[in-house]
């Protein structure tokens, strides 16, 4: 498992909201917001939470959590039309 982005990628994910993915049954346990290679500290620091479990479970089978980048950038205006889309229910995501 890579342990963090190229520079480049880096610089052009800026703030990005992130999945991590069980590859057992491919379910989402953990949705974060980071920036920089913040998605790849919860397999550093590992603690006593149910996501830290869960990442060690899935690595003492000896396979790795997905990691997804579900929307990166601009997410000021991702917000904004996810908050409008709650007032008319018309905006999926």
């Amino acid at each position: 498992m890579i342990n963090s982005f190229p520079k480049e990628v880096v610089r052009n994910l800026k703030y990005y909201i992130y999945l991590l993915i069980d590859p057992f049954d491919n379910s989402i346990f953990y949705v974060g917001k980071g920036q920089g290679n913040r998605v790849f500290s919860h397999f550093k620091n590992l603690d006593e939470s149910n996501r830290s479990k869960r990442i060690n479970d899935i690595l003492k089978k000896g396979l790795n959590p997905k990691i997804e980048i579900l929307v990166h950038r601009n997410l000021s205006s991702w917000y904004r039309r996810r908050k409008n889309s709650k007032k008319d229910r018309s905006f999926n995501y």
